[in-house]
């Protein structure tokens, strides 16, 4: 068989840069906040580093609670922060860890400079990325300060939520055991509908429970169901009430509805009841009265494990602009049903 020779060089083009997307420990950091009473105060926890752990202020009595980050976003923007400090003014029993793999992104800017590609790249180091965060979980567990997977949470927004399912399937081909919990923060979209990836995005299989929040359908997130119980907030998207260009991703135009996820979700930590409603269609919801519900479960931190298939609400949050830290909770308390059981 003849090889042509400008086909194997193009092959080599783009095939180097992703050599050098590849992520290391180096470029995927993971920051503990610790301190309830300083939400800016962090250590940073080294993966292969034993001292950065057993000199951190890490609680082995109590289970890392992980939030992943999208494109466009690192350690110190809004999500994961704002929800980070949510969080920790709840002060439950948990070891609040960021993830930052915006290094990443750096390396992939750099090659779709000079090579025109960075979306496929993106999705390739994806399941790199999960496969970091999955050896960071074995590394506490290694050393003692985790028991096992079945104590780990994690939160991901958009591309965070499909690298949450890719770390949940590598934790599991580690350890034996699936993670206790995923939320998949309107999953990212782009490329992820592709058949050939349909196994590296997050799906039910990934933890013990996954519960998944949509509110940007089609556009940067993806459509349909893709935990347990997946929630549709105003109908899941493609737009969100209250928006504005104001709150879009830097990069990212119109992602305001995107960003909705992990703000509703947010005002869920801070202790506003949201409740919703099982249907099979949000057309099925407002036609059967919302208000006479008979399946409704809380949404967010405190939905129950129990809860399975689609669930839907109406909820209007005004655009504020920017979100600045100490944010309070904007809406009321929904519903009249009995508190369900708390996984917190």
């Amino acid at each position: 068989m003849l090889v042509n020779p400008i086909t194997v060089a193009i092959g080599a083009l783009t095939c180097f840069p992703l050599i050098l997307a590849l992520p290391t420990f180096d470029s995927v950091r993971f920051f503990l906040y610790p301190d309830p009473g300083n939400l800016d105060y962090t250590q940073e926890i080294v993966p292969g580093d034993s001292k950065s752990l057993l000199t951190s202020k890490y609680n082995k009595w109590h289970f890392p609670l992980i939030l992943i980050h999208g494109f466009g976003q690192n350690y110190s923007t809004s999500f994961p922060q704002l929800t980070k400090d949510a969080l920790l003014k709840q002060k439950l029993p948990v070891n609040v860890i960021v993830a930052d793999w915006s290094g990443i992104v750096q390396t992939l800017r750099v090659v779709n400079r000079r090579h025109g590609i960075h979306a496929p790249l993106t999705s390739v180091n994806a399941d790199l990325i999960g496969k970091r965060v999955g050896e960071f979980v074995v590394f506490l567990i290694n050393h003692g300060v985790l028991t096992d997977p079945t104590r780990v949470h994690l939160v991901g927004f958009s591309l965070g939520a499909q690298i949450s399912g890719m770390a949940g399937q590598h934790i599991r081909h580690y350890t034996g055991r699936p993670i206790q919990r995923i939320t998949g923060l309107d999953p990212a979209g782009p490329l992820f509908h592709f058949y050939a990836i349909k196994a590296k995005r997050l799906d039910h299989s990934d933890a013990y429970f996954v519960d998944v929040i949509h509110t940007n359908q089609g556009r940067y997130g993806i459509a349909g169901n893709n935990g347990h119980v997946d929630f549709f907030p105003n109908g899941g998207g493609p737009e969100q009430p209250g928006c504005s260009p104001r709150s879009d991703i830097t990069g990212l135009p119109s992602s305001c509805p995107h960003v909705r996820a992990w703000e509703y979700f947010t005002e869920s930590i801070l202790g506003s009841k949201i409740w919703a409603c099982k249907a099979n269609s949000y057309k099925d919801y407002h036609s059967n009265g919302n208000t006479q519900c008979q399946d409704r479960v809380l949404f967010g931190l405190k939905v129950p494990p129990t809860a399975r298939g689609s669930y839907f609400f109406d909820i209007v949050r005004h655009d504020p602009g920017t979100p600045k830290k100490g944010f309070g909770p904007s809406y009321g308390e929904y519903g009249l049903a009995p508190a369900p059981p708390q996984l917190y």
